[in-house]
């Protein structure tokens, strides 16, 4: 699931493209979002596993952009 369907303001970011043979399940994501309202303990375990997929996401983002200026990864507070 593509988390931009449970995160204002709903606009998908990537597509993707099968290499083989695939079954796809495909969920409204309006009432996907009326579940998630309806049921706190979905809603917050799919916004768990979607703040995952995010901050994975900016890490990887933020090693590639470090490692083109050569930066180092290294964070001082």
């Amino acid at each position: 699931m593509g988390w931009s369907a449970v995160v204002e303001p709903f606009i998908y970011t990537l597509s993707a493209r099968c290499l083989e043979d695939t079954k796809l399940i495909s969920f409204e994501s309006e009432k996907l979002r009326d579940m998630m309202d309806e049921d706190n303990a979905l809603g917050f375990k799919i916004m768990q596993s979607t703040a995952k997929v995010i901050s994975t996401r900016l890490t990887h983002t933020r090693i590639i952009l470090v490692g083109e200026r050569g930066l180092s990864t290294l964070t001082e507070y």
